[in-house]
């Protein structure tokens, strides 16, 4: 009865661990389309981006709104965000379910996604959104070489901030507010990728684009401080046209084991 004890209890505990291991393993779109920017058919300042795990939607120049997410529906032509969200009439946030469907538009390459919430919301109504991009495919959506470059970017630098990237998109989280920019991958290595970004800059009342080289490498405790992890990766601002250095670095570390 022991050994049957024994054995039930490492069951359980492979199991548990199976579960926990599965709960942080990072989820991603079945189709890399609905990772595009996505301009309102009807109001093309009204765009929207989302990520398994955020939606950013930006209503005009001035105002945007970010939400936290959890992945519940993760289809081909399909997904659906669950969100807590703050309803003035209520004063408090209210669980609420965005669904994105995704159809073929009228042009090659063209992309039509509708946006649906749930509790519905007047405000926003329903969107429909349009989006271009022949990666429709997950099998040719274009991957970094270097599957570290997917990990969250933890800062270690004063002028860096937590930051995560996939071939096109830049997200950048700083005292809960977070930044989503649209990129456009240059350069593709095991040690280094380079990424053209633009994002909508409220000051300048414009888009504005810049360009970031960020370099990873093993971290030597003996010759650096390493905070514990192995991977040490610096973000160098670029100049697009020339892609030489523009005066800008901050520094991260990668937890591998994220």
């Amino acid at each position: 009865m022991k050994k049957v004890a024994l054995i039930c209890g490492l069951i359980a505990l492979m199991t548990a661990s199976c579960v926990l291991f599965n709960q942080n393993k990072e989820e991603k779109f079945v189709n890399p389309l609905f990772y595009e920017k996505m301009i309102s058919i009807e109001y093309p300042e009204f765009e929207a981006q989302i990520t398994p795990t955020h939606i950013h939607i930006k209503e005009n120049e001035l105002i945007s709104r970010d939400y936290n997410c959890q992945l519940d529906t993760n289809q081909k032509d399909k997904i659906v965000l669950k969100c807590p969200v703050y309803y003035k009439d209520y004063d408090k946030n209210i669980m609420t379910t965005f669904t994105y469907i995704i159809k073929p538009g009228a042009k090659k390459d063209e992309w039509l996604i509708t946006q649906n919430m749930e509790p519905h919301d007047n405000y926003y109504e329903d969107v429909i959104y349009k989006t271009s991009s022949g990666k429709a495919d997950k099998t040719t959506a274009e991957k970094f070489v270097n599957p570290l470059f997917y990990k969250t970017l933890l800062p270690i630098s004063k002028i860096a901030w937590e930051t995560k990237l996939t071939p096109n998109l830049q997200v950048i989280s700083n005292d809960g507010k977070t930044d989503i920019s649209t990129c456009k991958m240059l350069q593709n290595n095991m040690d280094y990728i380079i990424l053209q970004c633009t994002y909508f800059n409220i000051l300048q009342k414009s888009y504005v684009t810049d360009c970031y080289q960020y370099k990873i490498w093993k971290c030597n405790p003996e010759k650096e401080y390493c905070y514990g992890l192995t991977w040490k990766v610096a973000e160098k601002g670029l100049n697009c046209k020339t892609l030489t250095e523009d005066g800008y670095m901050a520094f991260f570390m990668v937890d591998e084991e994220e």
